[in-house]
């Protein structure tokens, strides 16, 4: 009787721990998956709601990639204030500061550099700089920090987008586009 008594309470313990454990590896992000990111604009002091980006726009966990993404016409525009958007990035884990993408002083095409690290639940710590390696040791992980950077865009980018130019410096042509660049 006692051993069968200890064979269930084992089999209870058992699944109590495999049910502890299965939703915090059910929300960790696997290599490659999709890292939600919502964007907000900002023209004439009135903003919009956040709205979510499209996957295909998202950065993806532990992978490098360079996206264009569209920013839509606000209401009112006449080109007379700057344009500014904000972006959340990791189920609102991280918001960006207001970012000036249009209107800005100079003649530059602006160029978003989202500097992403991540965190492994595997072993307990912190990815390195070239964290694309340690991500494909790990089943999970968690987003640890983000940086957001606006710069010029580079002359090899303007060359290797150029619709993205053209588009930018057409007052009538819209949704703009701004590139970003995710790094991990």
């Amino acid at each position: 009787m006692k051993t069968k008594m200890y064979s269930n309470v084992g089999w209870l313990l058992f699944l109590l721990v495999c049910c502890c454990a299965l939703p915090y590896t059910c929300f960790c992000y696997k290599p490659g998956d999709f890292v939600p990111m919502a964007i907000q604009t900002q023209y004439h002091s009135m903003r919009s709601p956040w709205e979510d980006v499209l996957g295909h726009h998202c950065p993806r966990f532990g992978i490098d990639k360079e996206i264009v993404l569209p920013i839509p016409k606000p209401t009112g525009y006449t080109g007379s204030d700057p344009y500014k958007i904000a972006l959340q990035i990791g189920k609102e884990k991280f918001h960006t500061p207001w970012l000036f993408v249009i209107g800005r002083l100079g003649s530059e095409i602006p160029m978003i550099i989202v500097k992403l690290s991540g965190f492994s639940t595997s072993e307990g710590s912190k990815l390195e700089q070239d964290s694309r390696l340690l991500v494909k040791k790990y089943s999970a992980g968690d987003l640890q920090g983000a940086v957001v950077k606006l710069e010029s865009m580079p002359q090899q980018y303007i060359v290797k987008h150029e619709a993205v130019m053209k588009n930018y410096w057409d007052i009538n042509r819209w949704p703009k586009q701004i590139l970003i660049q995710y790094q991990w």
